[in-house]
Order: C-alpha cells, then structure tokens, then sequence
C-alpha cells in the first residue's frame, strides 16, 4: 500500500513540472501582424487597427487602403501583401465600400465596416468592422477592427 501511495505522489510531482511552455500569442493572430510604416508614410486612406488579441494593445495597423484606390495592403506570414479589391458594394462609408472582397497570391480577405457608435472604439476611432483571412492552406480568421481615414 505505502509503494502505491508513493508511486502516486511521484507521478503527481512529475506531472505539474512540465516545463513546457505555451505561446503568449493566439496562433491565429500571429500570421497578421502589423504594416510597417513604409506603406503607410505620405498617403492617406482608411487604416484600420485590431480591436481584439495581442495586436489590440499595440495600436498597430493590420489593414490600409487608400483613398480613390480599390486594393489594400496586409501584413501577413511577416510580409507586406498587395490585396487585389475583387468585389464592392456600391453602399460607401466616408467613399470606402461598406462590404469589399479582396485577393491575393494564396489568399482571400472580406472587409465590412460601417461608422462607430458613439463610446464604441477607442477616442477619435470612427469606423468598426470585421476582417475575415482565409488561406489556401486552410488557415483562417476573423478579426474585429477599428480605425479611421487619415493621412500618415
């Protein structure tokens, strides 16, 4: 009885000293990070930022498009990508389409924005929305975000 009851508190010990240790980041943030500021200097567009996950804290922005264009630009597996706007509605927020499908090498993205409620976003965010990735590889994801058009 003593051999089993010690077996049993050996096992219990080695089982909570697992030194494995777990990402601090959702894996499904991590493939979208934020665009370096060389796509985003001396242009103006809506930028548009996470509002949730560990991109939500640094402010950073996942998602530009610029004024009078109908593509975008993602950072995404650590590289800027160039989105190819493949459908738009004709409803517009601020002159940017309400609902918009875009696409790249190996990738689609859906972008749907419409104006912020007041006490919605963060101060002097004016547009909410939702961004929706989807790989070729069968990685996937939906990001909420939140921004405003301005010149960088």
């Amino acid at each position: 009885m003593k051999r089993l009851v010690l077996t049993a508190l050996l096992l219990g010990t080695a089982a909570c000293q697992n030194t494995h240790t777990r990402p601090t980041v959702a894996p499904q943030f991590m493939r979208v990070g934020p665009l370096a500021e060389s796509n985003l200097s001396d242009k103006c567009g809506l930028a548009l930022k996470a509002r949730s996950g560990p991109l939500a804290t640094t402010g950073a922005v996942v998602l530009f498009q610029q004024t009078g264009g109908t593509g975008a630009v993602i950072a995404l597996d650590g590289s800027s990508r160039q989105l190819t706007q493949t459908r738009a509605t004709r409803n517009s927020i601020d002159g940017f389409p309400s609902l918009q499908a875009f696409r790249a090498d190996g990738m689609t993205a859906r972008l749907s924005i419409r104006f912020a409620k007041p006490n919605e976003t963060e101060e002097g965010d004016t547009h909410v929305g939702v961004l929706m990735v989807n790989k070729t590889d069968g990685w996937s994801t939906t990001i909420p975000v939140s921004g405003t058009i301005s010149c960088k």
